[in-house]
């Protein structure tokens, strides 16, 4: 109740102020977020094309490993999961056809994709200051 108050009290343009600043240390910790996410998103998706490559190499044909197959062998009870949950508490639909069609595509499109979006997306900084132009 106390903090009510004093907020209440504050003058409009000191909260504008503090609210501006923290804004803007925010974006910036959003933006390396983003940043890391979509450069460690290429890497995977580099590595998934030579998982790949490396398998077409070792028997002479080339076959495209879905995404699904790939997070099965990883982990598959975080795949059992998130098929319940999003049965369960989303939609079911929504993960057979949607979501299933989507984990059939190379997992080095898919990363590669939103690892450049991401990449992309993030706001650019100048050379001064550190703040987006």
């Amino acid at each position: 109740m106390a903090r009510i108050r004093m907020i209440a009290t504050c003058s409009r343009g000191s909260i504008l102020t503090q609210a501006t600043h923290a804004t803007k240390g925010m974006a910036g910790s959003w933006r390396t977020l983003g940043l890391a996410l979509g450069i460690a998103l290429l890497v995977v998706a580099g590595l998934a094309l030579a998982h790949e490559v490396r398998s077409a190499a070792a028997t002479g044909d080339y076959r495209v490993i879905p995404a699904s197959e790939l997070w099965f062998k990883a982990h598959v009870g975080s795949l059992n999961l998130a098929q319940a949950i999003t049965q369960r508490y989303l939609h079911p639909t929504l993960w057979d056809p949607v979501i299933v069609s989507v984990l059939r595509w190379p997992l080095w499109s898919l990363a590669g994709a939103l690892g450049a979006f991401l990449l992309l997306a993030m706001p650019r900084t100048s050379g001064r200051g550190g703040e987006s132009p």
